[in-house]
Parts: structure tokens; sequence; C-alpha cells
């Protein structure tokens, strides 16, 4: 990487270059196959850095969070990521988010608004949307074919605060009736 010479050729993200490859970055396994956690976990966009698996605001005011970043080759490489849509919702517990697990959601970064240490810090007082930490549930898109439990979402709601640092406590949900929460399909 510090090798001026070498840097110019290597690539930080896998590209989306349709049925043609040419370069190892292009290839289907990197773009969707290798786990999130092995790829490139963050992109710099203007003066903020975006992190996979943190929830942020878009320039619409809709919540995502990125999952995997990617350039596109027949878009001169612009950077964009797949995310997850997150959906408010209200409980006899409080009101959170709902993450939608999708393939399908592609965003391109320049419409990325926030990340999420701004929108721990604007999302009740400016925009009225629940805290970002208090994710209340998951669901699941058909191109999904796992389900998840409670451990799996208190896991992701831990990872999101833990990389972060974020010093708020996660608002959790406990069923009235003592049993499992799981999501329901989409």
């Amino acid at each position: 990487m510090a090798n001026p010479k070498v840097r110019p050729f290597l690539r930080d993200y896998p590209r989306d270059a349709g049925p043609q490859v040419s370069e190892a970055c292009e290839a289907e396994r990197w773009l969707h196959d290798v786990p999130d956690d092995l790829t490139t976990p963050m992109a710099r966009i203007g003066s903020s850095d975006f992190y996979i698996h943190e929830p942020a605001m878009l320039r619409n005011a809709q919540c995502v969070i990125p999952v995997r970043w990617f350039n596109k080759k027949d878009d001169n490489n612009r950077l964009y990521a797949h995310c997850w849509e997150m959906s408010t919702l209200t409980t006899d517990q409080g009101s959170g988010w709902r993450v939608t697990k999708s393939k399908d959601l592609v965003v391109c970064a320049t419409e990325l608004l926030k990340n999420f240490p701004e929108l721990c810090r604007d999302s009740g007082e400016l925009y009225s949307l629940p805290d970002p930490t208090s994710i209340l549930g998951m669901s699941l898109t058909p191109t999904y074919s796992a389900c998840l439990y409670c451990a799996q979402m208190y896991m992701i709601r831990t990872t999101i605060l833990t990389a972060l640092g974020c010093l708020r406590r996660l608002k959790t949900i406990t069923p009235t009736d003592g049993g499992c929460l799981q999501e329901a399909r989409v």
C-alpha cells in the first residue's frame, strides 16, 4: 500500500463488471460470497466514514445498514453499497427499528448523508426518528433462506455499538410470553 508505484493498481473494493471478468476484483466470489467481516469495512465519503453493519441515513431521510461496498465498472467505478433496509417499528416496549435483510437494495455512496455517530446525535432531535441503537427485530426477504433468532439479533445490535464505541445502552425488548422472538418472513 505504501509503494507509490504499486498503489494505483491495488483495489480496495470488489467491482461489479457484469458478465465480463478481467481482474480478480471483478470475480463473483469477492462481490457476493466472501463473508462481510472479511471485506473492506469502511468507505470515506466526503469527510465522513461509513462502516458496514452500522445504520446510516440517506439524503431522502431513509435509513439503511450498508453490508458491502463495491464499485461498478460501467459507472466510472463509482462506489455503491449493498444495504439492508430499516423501517420504524412501535411496540408496547417503545419505538425502534426493524431491519429487513435483502440482497436487492443497492445504494450509491453519494446518497449517504449521515453516518452512525451523526445519526445517533441527530435522529430524535432533528428527524423525530427512534434511536438507531434500538433495533427491535429483523425480517428476511425470500432471497435469504436462513432464519435469525434473538441471539443473532442481539449480536448484531452489540456489534453495531461495539464497533462504534457508542456509550448508549441498547434498548432491548423482552417477549411477554417468555418465548423467543422470531422475525416474520416478508
